[in-house]
């Protein structure tokens, strides 16, 4: 004789409490998806805290200045002072073309609607140097300007973009005092012919 075999549905109640264990894995592991997703932001927002707190400190105290040779020989440094080493350290691992370097740090003669000039850019210490290519002429007005939204840009951090900072500049004319002088003319005569043809001085 065979064994009866029971056609009753299973009841709803213990269908739920058998799919409990399975809803818990899932939400175990969307728990775990989205704690790993938020560590990485975390982890990916300090980085990016760290880059632009350095490049902010970078950019505090940063000043714009003119040194020239004591000679007056029209030699002269344009800088910019009070950088951060760090982000002076990333620059120097950077092969910049030299628009680059111009779009970063340029002088230009009167304003700024004028061609930047040509020079050697430099990195030493806390400064960035630019030197001119030609002599400084005394008298004219020379514009130096800093962008520190191209520097953010170009170490690769993010943060709002500063204020350019710009400085005018001028060298003085320098007093001259005359070298030379006439001590005698020859001939020495009062009354020179019509057909003279040479002084000698």
């Amino acid at each position: 004789m065979a064994a009866p075999v029971s056609t009753s549905r299973p009841s709803p109640c213990r269908s739920a409490f058998a799919l409990l264990p399975r809803a818990r894995g899932l939400l175990g592991i969307a728990a775990w998806l989205a704690a790993i997703a938020a560590g990485a932001t975390l982890v990916a927002a300090l980085v990016a805290a760290s880059v632009t707190a350095s490049v902010g400190g970078a950019l505090h105290g940063a000043r714009l200045v003119l040194e020239t040779a004591s000679d007056g020989d029209g030699a002269a440094t344009f800088a910019v002072l009070g950088l951060d080493p760090d982000a002076i350290g990333r620059l120097a691992a950077l092969d910049l073309a030299r628009e680059a370097w111009q779009e970063l740090f340029s002088v230009h003669v009167e304003d700024e609607s004028r061609p930047p000039m040509l020079g050697d850019y430099g990195l030493r210490g806390d400064r960035l140097e630019l030197i001119p290519a030609y002599g400084l002429s005394p008298g004219v007005r020379y514009r130096a300007v800093f962008r520190p939204a191209a520097l953010t840009a170009l170490v690769g951090a993010w943060s709002r973009a500063s204020a350019p900072l710009a400085r005018d500049f001028a060298l003085a004319h320098q007093p001259t005092t005359p070298s030379t002088r006439i001590t005698a003319v020859y001939p020495s005569t009062d009354r020179l012919p019509e057909n003279l043809l040479k002084l000698y001085v």
